[in-house]
């Protein structure tokens, strides 16, 4: 053995090496960027909450949910025989959009047009689909279609999917307390759900239980503690109320070594009940909380270390950070919330927690063979589609030009019997390549569906839509200048380190390709 392998500089690089395991990580737990992000530049960095810091375990949330909305829908008007079992909550994912009118609930694809779709729990034809949306945009009737944008919406989706087989299957009940169309399903839903949120039933339950509605994450203090080892500066800026956001860190940050002396020790500006995207683009004031009350006569207070703060408005805190807005980055789960109105308005960074990447990426991996083989299966058709046609031109042409002498072709006399031939053996191609081509088409369909079904039974993966990327990848790509599974993931990014963007594809399905 070469003994220098042994050498006290190898120990020291190996231990050097070893402690710096936490900036490698498996590709799950990377932080994706679609524009490229100088981490060097950043000085202030901002988290959201809920879905964000704190990781909601989505089945007990589901069946929480549903706990607390089907006794105010049975005071609209619901009739009683409707019921959902708590185990079926695993229908709906994020970026889906439920039309009002139709009682549908579709997927699409970058350009707003329908891939899969639902009525109800019975999954949509593609001659259904295409004849109801055929030269719709989906979105741009508003009022008449609701995007599913959040975890907190997968509960509606769930219960008006249900509902909506529920009241076809008896006709009867419809009328009865009120309920006549679609609409009124899904608005009923929709308002018993806020008010379960509203009156506290929710997150009241959540507060006496946080430790089985929230997964906690060993890593997000040392996260947060390396930002700060960094020279950043942090801030929380969340939507929920002060008692909610007090009893979820308090389970989140309870390692308050390292010199923290509690959960608000690691932000240098805590701002809750922000109303968020309000926060962004109306100019309400800050108010201080006290003792989980608000201050009277504070409102015109700025926001600073050691305080948390009520309301108050993008611009103010602008003010108050003193730093450009490209310097700073706000991490968030909500596309239009927390992402695009934050960067519309002053031009800060952007990041988007995507919990469902990281099962996005590992079905990927374990079924990379298979992605590829229908890739490459999906060009194949495509070349031999294209032979088809121009072998169909080619016959089309000659026959036109076709006399009781022959054919003539760039200024050549072809025989008639050399033409005849010519044109049988076209024919029999065409024939023989229409059922090599139909042959194709089914086994891509085939694997394709066992392909998608991997991602998600119902709908397949939340960034992939037919051929193209989904709404929800488009968006991501467009408004975010990063996207991640976790907040904790920037554990693994190193003090200096610019995140390059990839080209052509979305970042991770670039990466891991």
């Amino acid at each position: 053995m070469n003994s220098s392998q042994n050498s006290p500089k190898n120990e020291t690089i190996g231990q050097l090496l070893r402690g710096l395991s936490s900036l490698f990580a498996p590709e799950e737990r990377l932080v994706y960027v679609n524009r490229d992000i100088d981490f060097s530049h950043i000085k202030v960095v901002g988290f959201d909450l809920d879905y964000t810091l704190a990781r909601y375990r989505q089945v007990e949330m589901d069946r929480l949910t549903l706990e607390c909305v089907l006794p105010k829908l049975y005071e609209a008007g619901f009739p009683k025989q409707f019921r959902i079992n708590r185990t079926e909550t695993e229908f709906a994912m994020r970026g889906l959009v439920v039309d009002r009118l139709e009682g549908n609930i579709l997927k699409l694809d970058r350009h707003g047009y329908v891939g899969h779709g639902f009525h109800g729990m019975q999954e949509l034809d593609r001659k259904t689909l295409a004849k109801t949306y055929r030269e719709q945009r989906i979105g741009v009737e508003k009022a008449r279609f609701s995007p599913v944008d959040t975890l907190f919406s997968l509960p509606e989706v769930n219960l008006f999917a249900h509902a909506v087989d529920h009241f076809n299957q008896n006709e009867s009940q419809w009328q009865q307390g009120g309920i006549s169309s679609y609409e009124e399903i899904w608005d009923s839903i929709r308002r018993a759900t806020d008010l379960s949120h509203q009156d506290d039933s929710i997150k009241g339950a959540i507060r006496k239980e946080p430790a089985r509605y929230v997964a906690f994450d060993p890593e997000l203090p040392a996260m947060l503690h390396r930002l700060r080892s960094l020279g950043k500066r942090v801030f929380l800026l969340t939507n929920s109320e002060p008692a909610h956001t007090e009893t979820l860190l308090e389970l989140l940050l309870s390692e308050t070594g390292r010199g923290y002396q509690d959960w608000k020790s690691f932000f240098d500006w805590i701002i809750v009940s922000a109303r968020k995207p309000g926060f962004f683009t109306h100019e309400a004031p800050f108010y201080k909380v006290e003792q989980g009350k608000l201050e009277q006569g504070t409102g015109s207070l700025r926001p600073k270390k050691g305080a948390i703060y009520s309301g108050g408005n993008q611009a103010d805190f602008q003010k108050t950070l003193r730093v450009h807005a490209d310097q700073v980055l706000f991490v968030g789960d909500h596309i239009y919330d927390d992402v695009v109105t934050s960067k519309k308005n002053y031009g800060w960074r952007t990041a988007l927690i995507v919990e469902e990447l990281e099962h996005d990426l590992i079905v990927r991996r374990n079924w990379g063979l298979a992605i590829q083989e229908v890739e490459g299966q999906r060009t194949l058709r495509k070349a031999l589609s294209r032979e088809i046609a121009r072998m169909k031109f080619a016959l089309n042409a000659m026959e036109r030009s076709r006399t009781d002498e022959g054919v003539t072709l760039e200024g050549t006399q072809i025989p008639i019997k050399d033409y005849e031939d010519a044109r049988n053996f076209l024919l029999q191609e065409v024939a023989r390549k229409r059922d090599e081509l139909r042959r194709l088409s089914d086994t891509i369909v085939d694997l394709a569906n066992r392909v998608s079904q991997a991602f998600n039974p119902y709908w397949g993966s939340l960034f992939w839509e037919a051929h193209d990327i989904s709404r929800f990848a488009q968006q991501a790509e467009t408004f975010a200048c990063a996207y991640t599974s976790r907040a904790s993931n920037f554990l693994f990014v190193a003090p200096d380190e610019t995140l390059y963007a990839g080209t052509g594809k979305l970042a991770h399905s670039w990466w891991s390709r």
